[in-house]
């Protein structure tokens, strides 16, 4: 038995975050319905498309069924709100207020349904504030959290992280919230309205703001290393570039055997954590000095790693894609192919990383590969199996202006 076996989803998430976080739970069993505008929402055209599909939406409407609906019609809100009675959860990213707009908010729903989970993820999050009604995606997030400030050269400009940590972390964060208050339900039968922001979950994630308790600290970049650790950072040889994290005595020592400098053992400049930190930049200058001796970076590399001392490739995205421990382990995994991708050589695979974590009580055969569905794919199976005849939902559906008749 999958581990959300059992629980019913409704989700009505967009763009990038929320229907993640649908994705996850239908990746751990649960049934999970994606209710969309007619035609798709504006998740379903992130680049990049292939034969008219986007190839992003596949990843993140893997596992749901998928239902076109007309929130703004009297006759959509009457279904779901008879249908929410069976299910366990919805999962909300509209601004504050839109579900509401619709006689769909959460105390609408609590009215039929005391024990629902309803999950709502906004930038700001729903509580009044200057920041709640202000139109923002996962890099506002980002920025609103110092984040950016903290990322790049001293002497540069705020840098923007390379991937879309705000809206990726906020999916796990989100999917945590709502599995809590999804278990404190199954204890007491009592579900709650989870409001979740991806500004605060960044602010919780920038564990480095806690320095800002040091009176007077003006906090700012560091480049490719951690000014408060040495050394720990980024380094670049002739013909690579590593992460070496040596703060332990015992690390740091090993490193100095390795650039057969035993002298910065016992320099009081350089003999403990927190001389380093007074000294990185002549630390940072001793190691890169020290690993451009080498016509050849790897076998710096390798010395390093056999003496024990934290280290590893900086990879490019095309060696993490392909790292053949990666995916000899498992952790990406490939979903069948679309028929309209046939012929289409810029289509390379259909893979993605969906699972976080192994569990011994879930069995890699139990994680099944199901493929995102087209647009509407499931309309007539949904409707009627929510009460409606054939007849009366073709008719809902056209009236809807659903693209799936």
């Amino acid at each position: 038995m999958k581990m959300l076996e059992g629980i019913k989803v409704l989700d009505f998430t967009t763009n990038a975050a929320g229907p993640v976080v649908g994705a996850y739970f239908a990746d751990y069993g649960a049934d999970v319905v994606k209710c969309e505008a007619p035609g798709g929402e504006a998740g379903r055209r992130f680049m990049f498309y292939a034969n008219g599909m986007s190839t992003y939406a596949c990843g993140k409407d893997r596992g749901k069924r998928c239902l076109e609906i007309k929130l703004s019609d009297p006759d959509a809100r009457k279904l779901l709100l008879d249908v929410v009675k069976d299910f366990d959860v919805i999962l909300t990213s509209n601004k504050p207020g839109f579900m509401e707009k619709f006689g769909l908010g959460y105390e609408d729903v609590r009215k039929v349904n005391p024990g629902i989970v309803y999950g709502s993820l906004t930038p700001f999050g729903t509580r009044p504030s200057k920041y709640r009604d202000k139109p923002a995606y996962d890099i506002c997030a980002v920025a609103m959290s110092g984040l950016n400030d903290q990322t790049g050269e001293p002497d540069g400009n705020p840098t923007r992280i390379g991937s879309v940590i705000g809206d990726m972390c906020g999916a796990e964060g989100f999917f945590a919230s709502v599995l809590l208050a999804l278990f404190h339900k199954m204890r007491t039968g009592e579900g709650q309205f989870v409001d979740f922001s991806l500004a605060r979950n960044m602010l919780h994630i920038n564990v480095s703001l806690q320095n800002q308790n040091k009176r007077g600290l003006i906090q700012s970049r560091s480049g490719n290393h951690n000014a408060n650790m040495s050394p720990y950072g980024i380094y670049t040889g002739k013909t690579m570039s590593m992460v070496i994290g040596a703060v332990s005595p015992n690390t740091w020592n090993a490193l100095c055997d390795c650039m057969e400098r035993p002298d910065l053992k016992d320099d009081p400049d350089f003999a403990t954590l927190p001389a380093r930190r007074d000294h990185h930049k002549e630390v940072e200058k001793i190691v890169t000095d020290w690993l451009n001796t080498f016509e050849d970076t790897q076998v710096a590399y390798d010395m390093i790693e056999k003496a024990g001392v934290a280290c590893c490739p900086v990879l490019t995205a095309q060696q993490a894609w392909t790292d053949e421990e990666y995916n000899r382990l498992g952790w990406f995994v490939n979903y069948p192919m679309y028929p309209e991708w046939e012929g289409n050589e810029d289509v390379a695979s259909n893979k993605h990383c969906p699972f976080f974590a192994d569990f011994s009580g879930f069995p890699d055969e139990e994680r099944m590969a199901f493929p995102a569905r087209h647009v509407g794919e499931d309309n007539m199976e949904i409707l009627t199996e929510w009460g409606l005849s054939e007849e009366e939902a073709k008719a809902l559906l056209t009236k809807w202006g659903a693209s799936n008749v």
